[in-house]
């Protein structure tokens, strides 16, 4: 067809494809793709998909793919260069694990967690609700946590243990004449 609109169970499409499903059915569109290769970079991402949308005319491609384990969305530009995916920019909550987000991003899960990750290192961190205990973790080997304001350090957990603020007091209460220094346990 050249310049008509398309469509699929219905007589007056809207768009260049559209397709409404027979009523009573529970499915619209199903794309199966029987080779089981997965993208193993960004380049092969754009010739190992199931579904590809071309989102503008600069060359913007979201991608849909995967494997037996999971199922992988890459935004990219011509193949070359990752692009962001933005969740409801204009409104709404997302959920994981829910259909009734509360939040701009609710987890329900048995035990909830959020996995942070530095490739160039290696090193991992995770912030998990077990309970009513809300924990974070640095599982980086010899990792200490730094806590701040105003992207400054305030506060650093060294791998010890030991609690220091940025003036490498042991601990500080309250304000200049506040201070308790030096806090010991035995055990």
């Amino acid at each position: 067809l050249d310049r008509g609109n398309v469509g699929i169970g219905l007589t007056n499409p809207a768009s260049t494809l559209d397709v409404k499903s027979p009523s009573g059915s529970n499915k619209s569109v199903i794309i199966t793709r029987s080779s089981g290769a997965e993208a193993v970079n960004l380049a092969e991402t754009l010739s190992h998909n199931a579904l590809q949308i071309f989102n503008k005319a600069s060359g913007s491609y979201l991608n849909f793919a995967g494997n037996a384990t999971h199922t992988a969305i890459q935004a990219q530009s011509n193949g070359s260069t990752a692009e962001d995916i933005a969740l409801n920019p204009y409104g709404g909550f997302v959920g994981i694990g829910t259909t009734a987000p509360t939040d701009p991003l609710t987890i329900h899960n048995g035990t909830p967690s959020i996995k942070f990750k530095d490739t160039s290192s290696n090193g991992e961190a995770f912030w998990q609700l077990d309970g009513t205990e809300m924990k974070f973790f640095n599982k980086s080997s010899n990792g200490d946590m730094v806590f701040g304001t105003s992207n400054a350090a305030k506060w650093k957990m060294l791998s010890t243990g030991h609690l220091v603020s940025n003036n490498q007091h042991a601990f500080d209460i309250g304000g200049v004449n506040a201070e308790v220094r030096n806090i010991y346990a035995q055990g």
